[in-house]
């Protein structure tokens, strides 16, 4: 094959690759169902960053947190720009731009060395940042009425809380136990009593026996993340089975929605 084939080759291949990054760097979402996931998971995002900071900043996993950090960022940025472009009211709009305010100054923190003396303003603005994109869910809701909105917007809140668990362990294990200890507790009883609300809804247009498998899955998940006793602490244990609980509930979350 001559030098001019060869760069004919490579030429089409770029475009492919182009043209394929395009796509996909400009996915729209399809329904009110996705959008609520969407939402759902920028919630979940602030705890994820929060707990990835804290493991790099003890060397926990130090390259896998880094890593995940990174495409969390990312994703959260993603997901932003998808929501704006599918938002069709204004309280929408206002509650997505309200979240963006929040996130560009967090975003530069997340983005630096993580220090245990910047733990808490982190952690404090990642609260702030949360308690923001649960009105963005709220008034997405409230516009579009997605089928099963209480079984979604409950999944994703599982979705939040097994990353906050994680992350307020993986700071107690950094030397805050008196700090947010009260606060991981109430994250793990919070969990226990939303799965018993999910257990009582009843799911629309979805197999019921498809959607009773996914929570039990659910359920025997989240009794391997051992809760915390006394001032021993395994946050790399501790993250890898939330990881593997987080894995079971967005599967879960996009049976609800209908995407899978």
């Amino acid at each position: 094959m001559n030098n001019k084939n060869i760069l004919t080759m490579i030429g089409t291949l770029l475009t492919l690759l182009s043209l394929s990054f395009a796509g996909s760097a400009h996915a729209e979402i399809a329904s009110p169902e996705e959008a609520l996931l969407k939402a759902s998971e920028i919630r979940m995002y602030t705890q994820r960053m929060l707990k990835d900071y804290a493991l790099v900043g003890q060397g926990i996993r130090a390259r896998k947190a880094e890593t995940e950090l990174r495409e969390t960022i990312s994703a959260f940025d993603s997901h932003m720009s998808e929501l704006r472009s599918f938002a069709n009211d204004d309280a929408t709009r206002a509650n997505l731009s309200a979240v963006n305010a929040l996130w560009e100054k967090l975003k530069p923190e997340l983005t630096k060395a993580p220090s245990k003396n910047s733990a808490e303003n982190v952690r404090e603005q990642s609260e702030a940042l949360m308690q923001s994109a649960a009105q963005v869910i709220d008034s997405i809701i409230t516009a579009n009425q997605p089928a099963n909105s209480k079984l979604i917007r409950l999944s994703g809140r599982q979705a939040m809380l097994s990353q906050r668990i994680a992350g307020t362990y993986a700071l107690m294990a950094w030397g805050y136990q008196d700090k947010y200890r009260s606060s991981y507790e109430n994250s793990y009883t919070d969990f226990q009593e939303t799965m018993d609300l999910m257990e009582g809804i009843d799911p629309v247009n979805i197999d019921a026996g498809k959607s009773d498998a996914a929570l039990k899955k659910i359920k025997r998940q989240f009794k391997r993340v051992k809760p915390a006793k006394g001032d021993t602490f395994v946050p790399g244990l501790v993250n890898r089975s939330s990881e593997k609980l987080l894995n079971s509930i967005n599967k879960a979350s996009t049976i609800f929605a209908g995407l899978n």
